[in-house]
């Protein structure tokens, strides 16, 4: 071979080489997500666990109503064939149906913003793993809440109105599926960023109150158990859950309400801009002014300040991906696992602190009181 042959033949090896290590690299990849989701299917089998995605992304956000919970979508999540199309009807059956004489508490998530519809399909399996990992001994319904909260535009500013206008707008969503879960079923709320806005408004709405002048949807059930809810990073107005403000209601459908303050977040730093230049501060950064509530409701409220774990970072990876962080919201979430109890005893008897649970002991400003 000539030199100005070889010379010409090497990057053509070269090139024959890359393709069969990445076609080799891309095959690897693909086996270990068949394990991985073939061992995810059997832990969910073994436990008896029911995953399930409500998508309300099809359903209007300018003029909910009614009429437009048609356009909700159900998938649940059926071992080893993976997610699987559902009726409504089939949603509403598996939540009310448990058939035991203490029915599985349904725990219901809502992600935050600019996440895509099959993002949400993923975030859903994570979220049942964390779970599972931080309360192995209990069993639980996940029910995930997808929203229309796809990237609109580069510029931040006008697609966080919009999603902050939105996730009130399809609160009424989760309001009506709410109302229509057995009120004698347990049920727990948490999410991250814009997602405790939705929840807010949803249990705003369950309690009486409206939104933009909207009122929610006929209820099924005036009255149910209140509910335990954790908002991490909270993306609404710090003072948004007291009597008389946008979300005031929703303190009246709460048991027990954790709220994660990180004065660290670099997203939440800015979100008064939102608004304008001297907008309100967010209760994922201040924390709620609880000397605004009346007794009853300040007693439900416990703060957390985790800026210690969770640092400069407004990620719900930092959040999911903390075996300290989770293993103290989870037992929030399972009223009925015994380290629910355990550590609401050791709460009403003042013997826990955040160090108990390897979390920074909460600042005065933010400590429930």
């Amino acid at each position: 071979m000539t030199d100005s042959n070889l010379g010409s033949a090497l990057p053509l090896r070269s090139i024959i080489l890359s393709c069969r290590e990445c076609w080799t690299t891309s095959v690897i990849v693909a086996i270990c997500c068949l394990f991985t989701h073939s061992s995810l299917a059997q832990q969910v089998a073994d436990t008896g666990d029911q995953i399930w995605l409500v998508s309300t992304r099809q359903a209007s956000s300018a003029d909910p109503s009614i009429r437009q919970t048609s356009r909700i979508r159900y998938w649940s999540y059926q071992g080893h064939v993976g997610w699987q199309p559902a009726g409504g009807d089939d949603f509403f059956h598996a939540m009310n149906s448990d058939g035991s004489a203490t029915p599985l508490p349904v725990c219901i998530y809502v992600h935050e913003n600019r996440m895509t519809a099959s993002e949400a399909f993923s975030r859903a399996l994570e979220v049942w793993s964390r779970m599972r990992e931080a309360s192995p001994g209990s069993r639980f319904r996940l029910v995930v809440i997808s929203w229309p909260s796809d990237r609109i535009g580069i510029r931040p500013r006008p697609d966080a109105q919009i999603k902050a206008w939105r996730s009130e707008m399809h609160a009424f969503y989760l309001a009506w599926l709410l109302d229509r879960i057995d009120p004698q079923v347990p049920i727990s709320l948490f999410g991250h960023s814009y997602g405790p806005r939705l929840i807010s408004a949803a249990l705003h709405l369950l309690g009486g109150g409206t939104i933009e002048g909207r009122r929610p949807f006929p209820r099924v059930h005036l009255d149910r158990s209140p509910m335990q809810v954790v908002l991490l990073a909270a993306a609404l107005n710090a003072d948004s859950l007291l009597p008389g403000h946008c979300f005031g209601r929703a303190l009246t459908q709460v048991e027990r309400l954790m709220i994660t303050i990180n004065p660290c977040d670099p997203v939440l730093h800015w979100y008064p801009r939102m608004y304008g230049c001297r907008g309100p501060q967010a209760l994922g950064y201040v924390g709620l002014p609880t000397s605004g509530l009346e007794t009853a409701d300040r007693q439900k409220v416990q703060q957390i300040n985790v800026s210690r774990i969770v640092g400069k970072s407004h990620s719900w990876r930092d959040y999911e991906g903390s075996a300290p962080m989770m293993s103290r919201i989870i037992p929030d979430l399972l009223p009925q696992s015994s380290r629910f109890h355990q550590t609401s005893t050791a709460y009403q008897s003042g013997t826990m602190n955040a160090s108990a649970v390897r979390l920074p002991a909460p600042s005065s400003k933010i400590t429930a009181q």
